[in-house]
This record gives structure tokens, C-alpha cells and sequence, in this order.
């Protein structure tokens, strides 16, 4: 597992960070109150894995997953204009990143990134903990977008009832997303589940990630995601846009015959 996934622990609590489930944040909150870096090896041998309890934060996992696409298009942005020999500023980026995703002519390359997996921004909760001999099912996890309750006020409750007196605020989070990077998830979001259903893709859009990317990749950490939703009082659907199979119907007519005039 990448060393940004390495567990903090605080006795026999374990913190299980996860990447884009602001992992940042908790990482910085959790060792500036004292709490111990470590290697799942390191753990293991400390104790058996009965005798630990693991925690963490979960999201929706289309959200942490388009977040996670965000991530790569920036980081290789970042990396061609290395090469190139300039220094551009993280706005610039974003700003040539967000231009990119947006123009038509890319439909076909955007559609086979927002239904993929690179990295640990990208891989799912499910082989990020069964790469290291834990049950995903085994972790308390704390949601990120509960609709009544902040991260912050769900972290300290947890916290409280495992007597531990640090107390995490909103002043502490940390990559905040600014509003280009927001419009970036929003774009990469809706191209997902709408806009590429038009696209000249046998594989693009909607169709295609709903129908076979979130039944198969996602299927795990959605239905994860359900059950602590309901844990903490709330119904969600395990497959966030129930309504894709109409839409699919409405559109295939329409496909067909741009592929027979275009193909």
C-alpha cells in the first residue's frame, strides 16, 4: 500500500486513511496531538489483528473516484509541463485541465478516464484495506457528506467514545478544494452519468460506466457505502442514478444511427 495510506495509531486505535477522503487533514490533525506513524508490518507484529480497532472516512465512492481523476489529470498536467521545462502554478493547471476535459474533441479520451482506475486516488476501499489483511466491514467508518452532521462533528463523537479528549474543527482541514477545482469534479462528474451518452463511443459515457464500471469496480465500496449510510440514519441508493436504464433506452436510437452516418 502507498505510504500516504500508512496507519496512525493512538494505543490500540488505528487510523486508516484513505486517499481523497481527506487523509490530509486527519493525517496532520492526528500527529500534531501525538498520535504514532507506523507500517502495517509494524502493527501486525505489535499485535494481532483482533486486538486492534480500525476507524476511518468514507465518502460517496463516485464522489472520492472522480476526485481521484481530478487528481490524475493534474498530476500528469503537472508532469508534461515539467518535462517541458516550465514551472507552471497550480492554477494554471487547473485552468489548462478544466479547458481540456471541456472541449469536444477530447469526448473520446475523457470518457475512458472517468471509467478507470489508476492509482491509490482511484482504487477502491475494498483492495486499499485487502492489500493489507483487513475487512473493509471490520473498519468504523465515519461519512463525509452526512446530511445533518459535519466530518468534524462525526470525528469527535468517535473519538469521545473511545475516551480520547482531541477534538478535530472545520479550521482544520486542509487542500480544501477551491472552486475550479470544484467545476473540474462537477465536469468530470456529469460526463460520467450525462453528457457523453452523445458521445460517438461504444464505450463512452453514462452507458457505459453505469451499466459496467459501477456494477463491477464500484459495486463493493457503493454497497459499503449504503450500509454505514444507513448505520448513521440515512437510505442511499447503492448505485447512485437508478434512472440510467430509461436514459439509455431514449439514447440508443439516437447513437445507433450517428454510428451508421459517422462509421
Amino acid at each position: 500500500m502507498s505510504n500516504e495510506t500508512v496507519p496512525i495509531k493512538k494505543g490500540r486505535l488505528v487510523y486508516v486513511g484513505i486517499p481523497k477522503n481527506a487523509w490530509s487533514t486527519h493525517q496532520m490533525f492526528f500527529r500534531e496531538t501525538g498520535w504514532e506513524m507506523a507500517s502495517w508490518h509494524e502493527i501486525f507484529e505489535e499485535a494481532p489483528l483482533y486486538q486492534w480497532s480500525f476507524f476511518g472516512h468514507i465518502q460517496n465512492p463516485h464522489t472520492r473516484h472522480t476526485k481521484g481523476i481530478a487528481e490524475h489529470i493534474y498530476r500528469l498536467w503537472d508532469w508534461r509541463s515539467k518535462c517541458q521545462g516550465y514551472k507552471k502554478s497550480p492554477e494554471a493547471i487547473l485552468a489548462e485541465v478544466e479547458k481540456w476535459i471541456k472541449d469536444e474533441e477530447n469526448g473520446f479520451a475523457v470518457s475512458l478516464m472517468v471509467q478507470s482506475v489508476y492509482d491509490h486516488h482511484t482504487i477502491p476501499i475494498k483492495n486499499l484495506c485487502e492489500d493489507v489483511g483487513i475487512d473493509p466491514y471490520s473498519v468504523a467508518w465515519i461519512p463525509m457528506d452526512h446530511p445533518e452532521f459535519t466530518t468534524e462533528e462525526l470525528t469527535n463523537k468517535f473519538l469521545a467514545s473511545h475516551n480520547i479528549s482531541e477534538r478535530i474543527s472545520e479550521n482544520d482541514r486542509r487542500h480544501v478544494a477551491d472552486e475550479s477545482k470544484k467545476g473540474i469534479y462537477d465536469v468530470l462528474h456529469d460526463m460520467k452519468f450525462y453528457s457523453l451518452m452523445q458521445t460517438l463511443n461504444p464505450f463512452g459515457g453514462g452507458q457505459h460506466y453505469e451499466k459496467h464500471f459501477m456494477p463491477t469496480v464500484m459495486k463493493y465500496d457503493l454497497e459499503l457505502y449504503a450500509k454505514v449510510m444507513k448505520d448513521h440514519g440515512v437510505d442511499v441508493y447503492e448505485f447512485e442514478d437508478p434512472t440510467w436504464q430509461g436514459r439509455v433506452d431514449e439514447q440508443g436510437a439516437y447513437i445507433s444511427e450517428q454510428f451508421r452516418l459517422n462509421y
